[in-house]
């Protein structure tokens, strides 16, 4: 026998568990996946809002086009509804134009919807 080999496994080399967090590996693959379901879930939604939250918030303006009207005209002659052209001046002198919708029976809720700032007196 070599004189460093001793035949006997020494405590200080035989772990019964890992030394990660100090806790057997069953424990540590739970507290793993514990950490991976309360961790990635925020992280991948923070990252998909930042990317995909401008185009959200400042959708691409494109011109009102004949073609846009006629295609939105014929989604409100479906339904039964119509649409009356309005405009309306905001406080610092700018022109808002926009469409009071209508629906084909009117109920006693409404709702407004702009791309801008619009109060409505």
């Amino acid at each position: 026998m070599s004189a460093g080999h001793n035949s006997e496994a020494s405590p200080e080399r035989y772990r019964p568990h890992s030394r990660i967090f100090g806790y057997p590996p069953m424990r540590r693959r739970f507290l793993r996946i514990a950490l991976i379901l309360l961790v990635f879930p925020p992280l991948l939604a923070a990252v998909a809002g930042w990317f995909a939250g401008p185009a959200f918030l400042h959708p691409i303006r494109r011109e009102l086009t004949p073609d846009l009207i006629r295609e939105a005209d014929a989604s409100f002659a479906t339904t039964g509804a119509s649409r009356k052209d309005f405009q309306v001046r905001a406080q610092d002198g700018a022109l808002l134009r926009g469409w009071k919708v209508r629906p084909k029976t009117p109920t006693a809720t409404g709702s407004c919807s702009s791309t801008g700032s619009l109060t409505i007196a």
